[in-house]
């Protein structure tokens, strides 16, 4: 939502079906992936927003390279606990501030 209030062109986003504010995302013209697969298929940068305790596996098994960078906005997970998912991928994390 943010993203969209700085103006940012919908279509340049993917997200992922798994999300709660797909429907409502959709209908503002984002697109929405079939799977979490391919949302890294289709983007460089992958912005991961879910519970600390859901991080790690719900980017294990996914098609990462070189070329992807994680964005992690879990609180307390540091990089390296998403070294052995991501492989060759670039992770960083991102503090949410208000």
């Amino acid at each position: 939502r943010g993203l969209l209030a700085s103006g940012l062109d919908p279509s340049a986003l993917l997200i992922s079906p798994r999300g709660r504010g797909a429907p409502e995302l959709s209908a503002r013209g984002v697109p929405v992936a079939g799977s979490s697969a391919e949302v890294v298929e289709g983007c460089r940068l992958v912005l991961l927003a879910v519970r600390p305790h859901q991080a790690r596996d719900a980017v294990a098994g996914l098609p990462w390279t070189e070329e992807h960078t994680l964005a992690s906005l879990c609180a307390g997970i540091p990089i390296a606990a998403y070294r052995e998912v991501v492989r060759d991928a670039n992770v960083v994390r991102v503090i949410p501030l208000g």
